[in-house]
């Protein structure tokens, strides 16, 4: 009977300790296991907003010249005020009138994230490119002009298919001799900052 007692207390012993020793251990792995798992899985999102990063700057790349102009003019990085008021002034000869009482109030409209914004996707675009959000400003514009209604509807036109992009805040008008009248005008304009 000691023969078979001994071999089994043995192999109980050689179990407890086993299992005393390695399962402090296999936690480590499992826990190691579990690690790799998110930085995988993080990697690999990492990689899928790398190739997306790639494809854009691909198209952007293959953008013209004349067309990354549209688009700064469009949305410019610099307020360039004297630029907008040379413009709206050339679009204001064309019908007979000249701006005058000229008025600007610089503001800032406020910080935006842009496109769909998670936890991952902010801490891996701010890895990547060093900023997750762009802060828009605005400046108003405020002149007067004087002419026929007629020609107001023919410079609010000119004004609309301009690529700059302005809103019309605020038109008053005064009325004058027959089919003159003076017009007060604010334009919200915008730029990236």
């Amino acid at each position: 009977m000691r023969r078979f007692v001994i071999p089994i207390i043995f192999i109980l012993v050689a179990g407890f300790i086993f299992f005393s020793l390695s399962g402090p251990i296999m936690e480590e792995i499992k826990v190691a296991q579990d690690e790799k798992a998110v930085l995988s899985a993080g990697l690999e999102n990492a990689q899928a907003i790398q190739d997306e990063l790639d494809e854009l700057l691909g198209q952007f790349n293959q953008l013209s010249r004349n067309d990354l102009d549209k688009i700064d003019k469009l949305i410019p990085d610099t307020v360039d005020n004297v630029q907008l008021l040379i413009e709206v002034n050339a679009i204001a000869e064309r019908y007979g009138m000249v701006i005058r009482n000229i008025t600007i109030e610089d503001e800032t409209v406020g910080v935006r994230e842009v496109g769909e914004v998670t936890d991952e996707t902010r801490s891996a675009r701010n890895a990547l490119s060093g900023a997750g959000s762009m802060e828009v400003g605005s400046l108003l514009v405020g002149f007067s002009v004087d002419g026929s209604y007629r020609a107001l509807q023919l410079f609010l036109g000119d004004l609309a298919r301009n690529l700059r992009l302005v809103d019309i805040e605020s038109l008053d008008f005064i009325s004058g001799d027959e089919d003159l009248f003076q017009y007060d005008i604010v334009l919200r304009t915008y730029w990236l900052k």
